[in-house]
């Protein structure tokens, strides 16, 4: 499998920050020197004026003392140690009348400008002694000032460079730290952090990869989604989905070339990438060898349940990266008709499919148009007590009114809803309109007809579905017993999720009457039939169809009959057409019945027609025809 993962050089990345990091830090230490210079120079300055200004207020203070005692020779010994300490060029004491009572030595020589102090040297009275004259050098004062720049600036290039020297470390480490960093991001950037394979972007980026190539190759695509994944998550939990997952990836590495890519690219969706670089490479037989590899049981570990594949495939030539998104698209194509065929296969893509693919979605847009303009409608199909011969209940179709090609069956638009996630919207909407439908019957005098809907296993999980139910019964002024709830075996086999239990028994909590309809066609086991709160059992039409010529069906349905009365719970016959499949069903004690032989399906204005009209000629004719039934019973003990 290829390990390709286009990632940044760490130790190139790494000189270039360094040397950006110096220059940043050299121009800072440039900056930094200049500007210390100009704050050195202006703080030494006013210092150092301060201080000679300050020194000579005290030289001047002494000097009072002294001379106003005529100690002149101690006032020249203090005016030449000032001098000789360097702060001053030269110091004189002159008198008011002129004349000069103190002069210092002569001094440093005066370099450069000179500026003068003077100060009035009084006594403690007041009185006035003389006038004091110190000259200052500004030689002086920038020979101090350079000195004290040079001891700050040098101790502040040592700590420049320091500071530079720990960086250095600090960077280099913190370079080093991202350059793997990198290398993690950009690796979890294209690798599926669960399965450790390609991610959408690292297949992509791949694909890329391959074709920038001088020259392009041929690859082959298999689009693989496991088939029965979703009831490992829902049933045993997504921690168990994570390991099939993970055991999904593991097997298809192993069964794929070195060479070639796999990638996840949905939650339990899975791209292999093959290069045809063989005239005789088959990729369909390579998709049918992943086929069977993930449709071997998982290990008891792992998970209970097994899952399986389809896969749809494509072979394709790669000019463009964009060549593979179209590719995806047809290979995705391929898969829907392998999921349509039964599942666990694989097929290829054929330009047929488009069509079908564009049909299917026309399909779509005109179903989400008719949910929303009304065009979905119930229709009703009567069930009579067979002993009787009265109306019992009548089940709730639904027809398409579609203005463009009239009314449609359920067969040309129910998977493709449901599909589409639509099916539980429509089924509101029949449900709704049917109700007052019923009231109505009511009404009218046929007290005790209940409507029976189907219930799909998407609608069981719907949340608040109790609710919405009781709720619409209610508004219609209708009690819940008065609807029977159609749940199909299979969904009462599957129903191992809590939420789905828990959604029947609060079903029939609510006083809603449960029925199991194509009963006989799945794998439901006698348990369920006590665990779940059935009413009734519908047996399936594959089992009524031509009983009365097939002794097998006739058995299986008596065994049928003859346990739901054991166990108290009602039956009603699917799909009954001839006179002969009722007769049949009829002496086996089957409870009631539905079909074309009562009556076919029909929109509301005439089922109360039917309902008031043809339901009392219906039980005429069933007692004429029980009456033969017993004649014929006589006779045939006469010549018996």
């Amino acid at each position: 499998m290829s390990n390709h993962i286009p990632v940044l050089q760490p130790k190139m990345q790494r000189r270039r920050l360094l040397l950006f990091l110096l220059l940043v830090m050299g121009v800072a230490f440039v900056m930094h020197a200049g500007i210390t210079a100009q704050r050195s120079y202006k703080t030494e300055t006013g210092n150092l004026y301060r201080s000679s200004k300050t020194a000579s207020e005290l030289l001047a203070h002494s000097l009072s003392g002294l001379i106003y005692t005529f100690q002149l020779d101690a006032a020249k010994h203090l005016l030449d140690e000032a001098v000789k300490r360097r702060q001053f060029v030269s110091g004189e004491i002159v008198d008011p009348d002129g004349i000069s009572l103190v002069k210092s030595l002569s001094g440093i020589p005066a370099e450069g400008e000179l500026f003068t102090i003077r100060k009035i040297v009084k006594t403690k009275s007041g009185e006035t002694v003389g006038t004091l004259t110190l000259v200052v050098s500004c030689a002086t004062i920038e020979a101090q000032i350079r000195n004290k720049f040079i001891e700050e600036t040098a101790f502040g290039a040592l700590q420049m460079l320091l500071i530079l020297f720990i960086v250095y470390l600090g960077t280099s480490k913190l370079v080093t730290a991202l350059g793997q960093a990198n290398a993690r991001m950009a690796d979890l950037a294209t690798r599926d952090s669960l399965t450790g394979v390609f991610n959408r972007r690292g297949i992509q980026d791949e694909i890329v990869r391959l074709a920038s190539s001088s020259k392009p190759p041929k690859l082959g695509l298999i689009h693989l989604d496991l088939d029965k994944f979703k009831a490992v998550n829902d049933t045993l939990g997504h921690a168990v989905g994570d390991k099939v997952l993970e055991e999904t990836a593991r097997r298809l590495k192993a069964n794929v070339r070195v060479h070639d890519s796999l990638a996840r690219i949905g939650g339990d969706e899975f791209l292999v990438v093959c290069t045809i670089d063989k005239s005789n490479f088959d990729v369909g037989r390579v998709a049918s060898r992943l086929i069977t590899a993930l449709n071997q049981p998982m290990p008891e570990e792992i998970s209970r349940l097994d899952v399986g594949a389809s896969a749809g495939v494509i072979e394709f030539e790669l000019g463009h990266p964009e060549d593979f998104e179209q590719a995806l698209v047809s290979a995705d194509l391929a898969l829907y008709e392998a999921k349509n065929n039964g599942r666990g296969c694989s097929k290829t893509y054929r330009d047929e499919l488009k069509s079908t693919y564009l049909d299917t979605e026309n399909t779509i847009l005109a179903i989400k148009k008719g949910i929303a303009n009304g065009e979905f409608e119930p229709w009703f199909q009567p069930q009579t007590n067979m002993q009787t011969g009265l109306l019992e209940g009548v089940e709730v179709l639904v027809r398409w009114n579609d203005p463009d090609k009239g009314v449609r069956s359920p067969a040309d638009f129910l998977q493709i809803a449901d599909e589409a996630g639509l099916l539980n919207l429509i089924d509101q909407q029949i449900f709704d309109q049917a109700l007052p439908i019923l009231a109505k019957l009511h009404e009218n005098g046929l007290h005790g007809l209940t409507m029976s809907f189907n219930l799909t296993a998407k609608r069981l999980a719907e949340p608040g579905l109790v609710e919405q139910l009781r709720r619409s019964t209610l508004n219609a002024g209708l009690l819940s017993s008065d609807i029977a709830l159609e749940i199909i075996e299979t969904v009462i086999f599957d129903a191992r999720s809590s939420q789905a239990i828990e959604t029947i028994n609060a079903l029939a909590m609510a006083g809603f009457r449960i029925e199991l309809d194509d009963f006989g066609t799945g794998r439901s086991s006698i348990a369920n039939l006590i665990k779940f709160p059935v009413s009734k059992l519908k047996i399936d039409r594959q089992f009524v169809a031509g009983i009365d010529d097939d002794a097998d069906k006739e058995k299986i349905t008596g065994a049928i009959v003859r346990l739901a009365e054991d166990l108290g719970i009602a039956t009603l016959a699917e799909g009954v057409e001839t006179e002969d499949e009722f007769s049949t069903v009829q002496t086996m004690g089957c409870g009631s019945v539905q079909g074309y032989f009562v009556a076919k399906p029909m929109r509301e204005e005439e089922l109360e027609s039917w309902c008031m009209d043809r339901a009392s000629q219906f039980a005429d004719r069933l007692v004429d025809f029980s009456s033969r039934l017993r004649a014929a019973g006589k006779s045939d003990r006469r010549s018996a």
